[in-house]
């Protein structure tokens, strides 16, 4: 029977440095994915103040979107290569993708508006929520409860590393914005090389060994 996953150290220096060899080997694709993905949130954000539909609908796209950015690396990661049509992979578990999305936006923002700190708690707890809907096909509240329990235990760790990402992603805006459609897709990478050094690829886990994670 295999065991849930523990951590034994947080590796950050490590996964972002993995990220940027994997962004390396499919640049074209990565950043295709990115500016399609902050094309659409530009979109959707620019337009939602006369149609609020558009907000929904963008609710609607946002979790199968970042799901799709797992599928890429980790795709990368078994063949050395990507094609485009995996980054719509995350269509596939449309609706856990979808309420995790809502969830996990709803709970950052309430814990953001408490200070900074709650929010990067929360969204730290819940970092591996993603790629476990993808690799796993787990449920959205399955996932979530599987991160928190799997991270809580390097929860100022993973806290930092939240932070880092805002860092990253503030530095990005520069140049009206340029350098995120780069930043974003390497720390999205990271968080794929920490799920695969926390979890594996292709492995299955058991009722009896999902009951020890959730």
């Amino acid at each position: 029977m295999e065991k849930a996953p523990t951590i034994t150290s947080v590796s950050i220096q490590k996964w972002l440095r993995e990220s940027w060899m994997l962004f390396k080997q499919e640049p074209g694709i990565l950043l295709l994915a990115s500016l399609l993905y902050f094309i659409l949130m530009a979109t959707m954000n620019s337009s939602s103040r006369e149609n609020h539909s558009l907000s929904l609908f963008w609710l609607l796209l946002q979790g199968p979107l970042l799901v799709g950015f797992y599928a890429l690396f980790f795709e990368i990661m078994r063949t050395g290569h990507a094609n485009f049509a995996t980054f719509l992979q995350g269509f596939n578990v449309y609706v856990p993708a979808v309420i995790a999305g809502i969830l996990l936006m709803t709970f950052s923002m309430i814990g953001y508006v408490f200070f900074i700190l709650p929010g990067l708690l929360i969204e730290a707890l819940f970092i591996f929520t993603y790629p476990l809907i993808l690799e796993k096909k787990m449920g959205f509240w399955e996932a979530m409860m599987a991160s928190k329990n799997v991270t809580k235990s390097f929860l100022f760790e993973f806290s930092g590393y939240i932070l880092l990402k805002w860092i990253l992603y503030l530095v990005g805006m520069m140049f009206f914005g340029i350098g995120l459609i780069f930043v974003f897709p390497w720390f999205v990478g990271s968080l794929a090389v920490a799920y695969r050094d926390i979890f594996g690829l292709n492995q299955t886990i058991e009722e009896g060994d999902l009951n020890e994670i959730i």
